[in-house]
């Protein structure tokens, strides 16, 4: 799977990336199937989600990253529902 190369990231990318990563610190994830639930997405997994997209392109459509990010938390929790032998 392609990895971001941090070490190309400009200075500001890298000091958007260490606020998004302090924001996040002390918060509470809920159980990873519970975090990708499309109807119900944990708010941390979208909130770090989203904050690390926008960290990476300042001028990305929120809404539209929105979107994108429940249509794969969706093939997430059908990969693991199946995983986990419950039918999705």
């Amino acid at each position: 799977m392609p990895a971001i190369d941090i070490t190309s990231l400009d200075s500001n990318t890298t000091e958007q990336l260490i606020k998004v990563f302090e924001k996040y610190v002390d918060k509470q994830l809920k159980r990873i199937p519970e975090q990708f639930d499309p109807k119900n997405p944990d708010p941390i997994r979208l909130g770090i989600d989203l904050d690390f997209l926008k960290a990476i392109n300042p001028t990305i459509d929120e809404d539209k990253a929105n979107e994108a990010l429940l249509r794969l938390y969706e093939h997430v929790n059908n990969a693991l529902r199946t995983w986990s032998g419950e039918s999705t």
